[in-house]
């Protein structure tokens, strides 16, 4: 009876802990609304700023508490141990400050690039393997500044390997049956509690029906090396596709769509000219834009968003790109290459909602 007393005391004090914080939350949700958006911007960066400049000075304590093995004194019998128990970190940004803040150690100008921007913890993780006293120099200039991906890029200059043949493997892979739930799951909000086994059994015996209701299927593992123009092609193939696939274009459905755009074209038993005279007629039939027109806004505009900020700054996304009329046609605009313009996705709901 005691200790049930007591847990509901500590149920009672954590919940009115919890609700005080997310209180907390709700004021400052409703100030940063009152502020215009102006301010927010200004803020915004000032507390970037000064995140970078605090990045770098954990990394230096983590560097200095590893040097002193601290860790051990407060019961932990590695680095990793103390900043996933003591700091509560998760098992990749441990790995990520340690090597990020051994490497700072060494090479302290790493600090400084972190501290304006020009670096990152994981890029300074990444480096942390290949950085040496004799190419650190060459290793800092070719990173600072850059992205993650573009980073990675310039690691592996530093790693280089021998050019492999293709390779074509036919494997079988284990795809899971669609199965319907048998067991009612409540909406989320609805207050209904599921009724059934705990966690455990229900995700065992999740694992158990789509093994036994999987069925086997017959793929190919691809493996190529192309060179740097023809992965070029790729990105921009990519880009291209991701007008009509704006969640992702993996190179599986990538190849696809080439491979039957190519033979569509090139087969002499899938080309039927009557069916390409039927398309045209329909497109001279309608309001849409000629695709020698949308060709022309392509390469006028560059490939990219042409969406321009008042500070001058134009939109560098290439990705789901669309056609926007300057003058809506609703409003007597044309389809003439200077009505029109290349926006990405957001940026044409941002003109269309100005408008």
């Amino acid at each position: 009876m005691v200790k049930s007393v007591r847990r509901c005391a500590v149920s009672v004090q954590v919940s009115e802990e919890i609700s005080g914080k997310i209180e907390s939350i709700s004021m400052l949700r409703a100030e940063l609304q009152s502020i215009g958006s102006r301010k927010l911007l200004e803020n915004l960066a000032s507390y970037n700023d000064r995140e970078r400049k605090l990045k770098a000075r954990v990394l230096l304590y983590l560097w200095e508490i590893d040097r002193r093995k601290l860790y051990l004194e407060e019961g932990y019998s590695s680095m990793f141990d103390f900043c996933t128990g003591q700091l509560g970190y998760s098992r990749s940004a441990a790995c990520r400050r340690i090597k990020a803040a051994r490497c700072m150690g060494k090479y302290p100008e790493i600090a400084l690039m972190l501290s304006n921007g020009e670096l990152s913890v994981s890029t300074a993780a990444l480096i942390s393997g290949i950085i040496n006293p004799a190419n650190r120099q060459e290793v800092l200039s070719r990173v600072r500044g850059r992205s993650y991906r573009e980073a990675e890029e310039e690691v592996a200059r530093f790693r280089p390997v021998p050019r492999r043949p293709e390779r074509i493997k036919p494997v079988f892979t284990l795809r899971p049956k669609v199965r319907e739930s048998k067991e009612s799951t409540p909406d989320v909000g609805s207050g209904k509690k599921s009724v059934g086994c705990s966690s455990s059994d229900r995700s065992v015996r999740e694992s158990r029906e789509m093994e036994e209701g999987a069925r086997v299927e017959k793929e190919y593992r691809l493996e190529f090396m192309v060179d740097e123009k023809t992965m070029e092609k790729i990105q921009k193939a990519k880009s291209v596709l991701s007008n009509k696939y704006p969640k992702g274009v993996n190179l599986e459905l990538l190849f696809e769509v080439l491979l039957e755009n190519y033979l569509d074209h090139n087969d002499p038993e899938r080309r039927d000219g009557s069916d390409n005279d039927i398309e045209i007629n329909k497109l001279n039939r309608t309001r849409h834009i000629p695709q020698k027109i949308k060709d022309l806004v392509y390469r006028r505009d560059g490939g990219r968003c042409s969406f321009v900020s008042r500070s001058g700054r134009r939109c560098s996304s290439r990705w789901n790109l669309q056609y926007d009329h300057i003058v809506p046609y609703g409003k007597g605009g044309d389809n003439s290459p200077g009505n029109l313009r290349l926006l990405c996705a957001r940026h044409n709901q941002l003109m269309a909602r100005r408008e």
